[in-house]
């Protein structure tokens, strides 16, 4: 366990370390100026994915849950872990950052929308949309908070969590409201 608790995370924030220092502000302006590839992979992310997704439903008949399931990862934003996989292939590392970046942030919003609207495909009811909706686009960051302080000490590790809890809320009351207002 302390090879999880300990080891990974110090591992993990080194990785992190040598590949951003491995960049230069001109690689992040090149992703600016050159838009193309971003918005590929932005596209590509947040509706072929899920698109896939609704077409592998509909090929493979899966149970509501294994459905639900295999629409909200293919509904969710890439992480650390592609980032750094990129650096190993020799890909284009200040791209994958800015991909993870933008849409992590975007996920807030993108998620429940995704899962809402895919919905349709599941004989669910509206009220259970919504549910799923709001289910996917709320975690838990009290919890998550707790679990970085417990163990990690606080400090750095609990501003990601942190921070989503207070956009959570400003983007849940408006998907509410959105909701609320479209029937």
């Amino acid at each position: 366990m302390e090879i999880v608790t300990k080891i990974l995370p110090i591992a993990l924030a080194f990785i992190m370390l040598t590949l951003g220092l491995s960049l230069t502000t001109q690689d992040f302006i090149r992703v600016i100026k050159q838009p193309k590839d971003f918005l590929l992979g932005m596209f590509s992310q947040i509706l072929i994915l899920p698109f896939v997704a609704i077409l592998l439903i509909k090929v493979w008949p899966i149970s509501p849950e294994l459905a639900v399931g295999l629409l909200i990862i293919a509904a969710a934003p890439g992480g650390v872990t592609s980032n750094v996989l990129t650096s190993y292939a020799k890909g284009d590392v200040a791209l994958s950052i800015s991909l993870t970046a933008v849409i992590s942030l975007l996920s807030v919003i993108t998620v429940p929308f995704i899962i809402f609207n895919s919905m349709d495909f599941l004989g669910s009811g509206i009220k259970q949309k919504k549910t799923i909706a709001i289910e996917c686009g709320l975690q838990n960051g009290t919890l998550a908070i707790f679990v970085g302080t417990i163990m990690f000490g606080g400090g750095i590790y609990i501003i990601p969590a942190a921070t989503y809890s207070l956009i959570m809320f400003a983007t849940s009351i408006l998907f509410v409201l959105f909701l609320r207002n479209s029937n």
